[in-house]
């Protein structure tokens, strides 16, 4: 597709370059995280960073907080709407013609499609997507749908210049659609803030465990299994439940825990009212100190039917704690079965107990796992290594369109 000429030079903020970053919505979740630690760890000296979201979101405070000018378009939203999608296309050429960025790099679906195009209309020099997952996938929409959606994808890679994956797993599905060549795959893992792990592998004070164990009526004999997921299709609750009803016949001492919040909700509480064992499930709904209810689990669990990858178990092995993750997206490249957790398939409410039993069983065992889980993505999930990485591909797109050296300062020494 031949790209339109450019309607200005890209300008520059005190000899920086002006990037922006757009997201559909700034809800709690890991593209969202991944975007904000993205705007909020990027180089100052080379980049001007301006950030553009919908209307929705709890994280649209610390969106304005993180970026140097933060852009509401309330005519983003997430469901498909011909004429507001049309007016947010609108609104995203007025914005880029009038800022003139050099890179415009778009996060998610609907935020992907309207800015590679409003990016490609204006003639921006380099336009970046990261999808952060598929939803070509069952659990999202009808073959017939993903066929169409497949097809949008392929035209809007045409006018992307990089497609950073989340995960290699994620670009291998992406390649099996043919949505774009190999060489326009990115693989950078997402990142983490790591100073939020600094008691990483040092266990939990046993008052500030039995305290928190407490607060919810545990003591330090139960087994706290852990569940940290949204309550949304894709996190595979219901096959959760089924595995939770086994573990708990078969350990009277286990209990469930989920920390989450979203729109099955009402689906959730229903499946904690029939289960046989309702007293020993837990529903926290939103927690902000997941990272604390994960320092006093026994086993931390991932039900996930599709991922790009999965930050909660991440985190779990960067505090080294034992995990049990589906093999959905690219959480194979997280745990390696029976080397760093245990690795069982999607929807298989039977294999995911096994795995819950299997380390509730074996504490040496798990301790050994998380152990080496710990080891396994610490050098891998750095924050500033995954924006090192992302500013990398921004100066070889800007290179090969002959822009950077002369608008932007010297890189990070």
């Amino acid at each position: 597709m031949k790209m339109p000429p450019r309607v200005a030079e890209p300008t520059s903020a005190n000899g920086r370059l002006k990037v922006l970053h757009l997201i559909t919505r700034l809800i709690r979740g890991g593209a969202q995280e991944n975007t904000l630690l993205t705007v909020a760890l990027a180089d100052r000296r080379r980049y001007q960073v301006h950030l553009a979201s919908g209307p929705e979101g709890e994280w649209l405070p610390r969106g304005d907080e993180v970026a140097d000018c933060f852009h509401l378009i309330p005519s983003l939203t997430s469901p498909v709407a011909p004429k507001r999608d049309l007016a947010a296309l609108r609104d995203l050429v007025q914005l880029i013609r009038r800022e003139r960025f050099a890179v415009v790099h778009t996060h998610t679906s609907k935020a992907g499609l309207l800015g590679r195009l409003a990016s490609w209309l204006c003639g921006v020099p380099v336009t970046v997507h990261t999808p952060h997952g598929t939803v070509l996938h069952d659990i999202y929409l009808t073959p017939r749908q993903q066929a169409l959606a497949a097809w949008v994808k392929r035209r809007a890679a045409r006018i992307s210049d990089a497609i950073i994956t989340v995960s290699d797993s994620e670009r291998d599905g992406y390649l099996g659609w043919r949505i774009a060549p190999t060489g326009k795959f990115h693989t950078i893992y997402s990142g983490m803030d790591y100073s939020r792990f600094c008691r990483a592998g040092v266990p939990m004070p046993a008052a500030g465990r039995r305290g928190l164990r407490s607060s919810f009526g545990l003591t330090e004999d139960d087994l706290v299994v852990l569940l940290p997921a949204r309550y949304v299709p894709e996190k595979g609750h219901c096959f959760f439940f089924a595995a939770a009803e086994q573990v708990m016949e078969a350990m009277p001492q286990a209990r469930i825990v989920l920390a989450g919040d979203g729109p099955l909700a009402s689906q959730i509480s229903d499946l904690r009212a029939a289960s046989a064992f309702p007293q020993r499930i837990h529903l926290l709904g939103f927690r902000s100190d997941v990272l604390e209810l994960m320092r006093a689990a026994d086993v931390v669990v991932s039900a996930s039917l599709s991922e790009g990858l999965p930050r909660a178990v991440v985190e779990a092995l960067l505090l080294e704690r034992p995990v049990v993750g589906t093999d959905a997206g690219g959480t194979r490249e997280v745990l390696l079965d029976r080397l760093t957790g245990v690795l069982v398939p999607c929807a298989d409410a039977g294999a995911l107990a096994e795995g819950i039993l299997y380390l509730l069983r074996r504490p040496h065992e798990a301790a050994r796992m998380a152990s080496a889980g710990r080891e396994h993505v610490t050098p891998r999930f750095e924050a500033r290594t995954m924006v090192e990485r992302i500013e990398r591909l921004y100066q070889e797109c800007l290179a090969r369109k002959g822009i950077g050296d002369r608008l932007s300062a010297p890189a990070r020494s």
